[in-house]
């Protein structure tokens, strides 16, 4: 069926809709229509990229390398950067462009996101070329783009864990070097033990109070 072939059934369709269907399957089908009529239109005028342009789709494939979008999110913000009608846009994110997705990936191979994606091996290049349209191509890169994120989280989780790992060893060392220089040791748990028996607490609370068993506390108790 051609286009205008299409467009006279989609158009008695909606005259359909508009008489029966609620109004949200009449606007759906209003705007498949425009499509549809801007791409029979963009034919004509020979732009062989449709109305979804290369330059909304590249522009999406960035916006999802640069800020972890989802296909769908980077379409519409594409589609809005350049003041095209969204539903008329995402109505054509399905079309066969092979070609198009291997060239925005082509240009798109020195982008630092894409570059670093692909050292840490959460790019896959060949299943991206592979893909029949772009809205695989994006889905699938929004994947990638999510798997990147995560493993940068892991690796600033690993980070702070060692961070806070060496300022510890760095306190301990600095102890260490207080205590060497001053010569105060640290207090054992049997001379808090009487210390605190000479306050008046009993067995059970000075063990308690100094983490050891209380039979422990017991044996120490006569010679406190």
């Amino acid at each position: 069926m051609d286009r205008k072939n299409e467009i006279a059934m989609l158009l008695e369709k909606l005259e359909q809709y508009a008489e029966q269907g609620t109004p949200r399957e009449a606007y759906a089908m209003a705007s498949r229509v425009q499509a549809i009529a801007k791409q029979h239109a963009a034919k004509k005028c020979g732009d062989k990229e449709q109305y979804l342009t290369w330059t909304i789709a590249n522009d999406a494939y960035q916006m999802i390398l640069e800020e972890n979008l989802t296909a769908k999110e980077a379409l519409i913000e594409a589609a809005c950067k350049h003041e095209q009608e969204v539903e008329a846009v995402l109505a054509e994110k399905s079309n066969d462009s092979i070609k198009m997705n291997k060239t925005i990936i082509r240009t798109n191979e020195k982008h630092p996101v894409q570059k670093d994606m692909q050292k840490r091996r959460k790019f896959n290049g060949q299943g991206m070329r592979n893909t029949k349209n772009v809205w695989q191509m994006l889905n699938l890169l929004s994947y990638f783009r999510e798997a990147y994120k995560e493993a940068l989280d892991l690796e600033r989780v690993k980070s702070d864990l060692q961070e806070v790992k060496t300022d510890l060893q760095l306190a301990k060392e600095e102890i260490k070097h207080l205590q060497d220089a001053t010569g105060i040791t640290p207090m054992s748990e049997r001379e808090k033990a009487a210390i605190l028996k000479a306050k008046g607490f009993k067995r059970i609370d000075v063990a308690k109070a100094i983490g050891v068993d209380r039979s422990t506390v017991s044996r120490w108790w006569n010679n406190l």
